[in-house]
């Protein structure tokens, strides 16, 4: 498990995170955006044993084969607002349902990974480090993936 030991190279979340349950307000209202029909966007578990109840999912990263287990922790109907943070990096916004589901997961599963699929490709894996809530950066991105994210996501 080398690619997934090194994370000065992909550090994927905890440099800002509010609370599993943050949001957006005006005026005492909750804002939220509606899902987009852009990129399809998956936060998923990695099983390290197989489900002898499904069918695994098995996908390709950095040459090694990762089981997922289904369905997805959070997806586009749980993304409030994608930011740009650096050229590497976004500023992820959950709305208050998608910051209380992943801080469900990941508060239960800390030491076990984690990753995000984008249009079916994953883009960075990580070991859980703490229980995520509703706002995140997300590193060690390429401009083609923040370009394609802003579009779908952006404000």
């Amino acid at each position: 498990m080398k690619g997934f030991s090194n994370f000065g190279l992909i550090l994927f979340f905890a440099v800002f995170f509010n609370t599993a349950c943050s949001s957006s307000e005006v005026e005492g209202e909750v804002v939220t955006q509606p899902p987009v029909k852009g990129a399809q966007v998956g936060f998923y578990l990695v099983s390290d044993t197989t489900d002898v109840d499904s069918e695994p999912k098995l996908v390709s990263y950095m040459g090694q084969s990762l089981q997922l287990k289904q369905p997805a922790i959070i997806g586009n109907e749980d993304i409030a607002s994608v930011k740009p943070h650096s050229p590497t990096s976004l500023l992820l916004q959950l709305t208050p349902a998608g910051g209380e589901k992943l801080f469900a997961a990941t508060s239960h599963h800390i030491g076990n990974r984690m990753l995000i699929m984008l249009d079916e490709e994953v883009v960075n894996v990580a070991t859980i480090q703490m229980g995520l809530g509703g706002s995140m950066v997300i590193t060690g991105l390429n401009e083609k993936l923040i370009s394609h994210l802003l579009l779908s996501f952006g404000d």
